[in-house]
């Protein structure tokens, strides 16, 4: 059974990392330009003893090979596991491909309403909400609107806030989420994409997603099997 107390208190203070999304596979341009092959997948990377991404297992379940290692900037521990955005060339006979870019997907964990002192629901730019084919992750896709500030110590927050937890009698669980936001006084200037990504592991049932957006509340039900 999946627990909440697993999933205590992980928030992320300012999403800072740009993002372009999708959910499976997407192409940079038509034609036969220089990107014109480029994949996108959602992945778990995996750095190799020398903090170098050397391969990746895609939501799908495909194991891809890297034909070169790819040094980030954000990968600091050996050997470990990252949730990221590949770009990526065809994917060659034996699983090898030439990866183009990675980018990091914030992974979060639910923190419980109730223990918050303040609730902020400012509203954000929906743009989907998907449970990943191998049902290991939630994954929210939206924008913030931001732009410079005076002050540089102001940062929007962003949580997934659980509200409440039913357990049903065949062992399934409907758990409602609330996307928290505060905006905090950053001015709304132009857009930033951003994707979060909830571990669903040991989950089964239902999922009630409640986002605040510019053009009113947004609820989306997804089904975890």
């Amino acid at each position: 059974m999946w627990d909440k107390k697993r999933w205590s208190v992980v928030a992320i203070g300012w999403v800072a990392i740009s993002l372009l999304t999708g959910c499976k596979h997407e192409t940079y341009e038509s034609g036969d330009g220089k990107y014109s092959y480029l994949q996108a997948h959602y992945v778990e990377a995996t750095t190799n003893s020398g903090k170098l991404f050397v391969h990746a297992l895609t939501d799908e379940g495909v194991r891809l090979t890297f034909t070169k290692p790819v040094q980030t900037g954000w990968a600091t521990t050996p050997d470990s596991t990252y949730r990221a955005l590949l770009y990526h060339n065809q994917v060659q006979g034996d699983g090898s491909t030439d990866p183009f870019s990675l980018r990091p997907v914030p992974v979060v964990r639910l923190h419980d309403t109730a223990s918050l002192p303040e609730v902020y629901t400012d509203p954000v730019v929906f743009k989907s909400a998907w449970v990943s084919a191998n049902q290991k992750y939630l994954n929210v896709s939206f924008a913030l609107k931001t732009g410079k500030t005076d002050d540089e110590d102001k940062r929007q927050q962003v949580m997934l806030l659980l509200d409440r937890m039913i357990k049903n009698a065949d062992g399934t669980s409907d758990v409602y989420i609330r996307v928290f936001h505060r905006q905090n006084s950053v001015p709304e200037y132009y857009q930033s994409a951003q994707v979060l990504s909830l571990p669903l592991e040991g989950f089964k049932g239902r999922l009630y997603l409640t986002v605040n957006t510019y053009k009113g509340t947004v609820v989306k039900e997804l089904t975890v099997l």
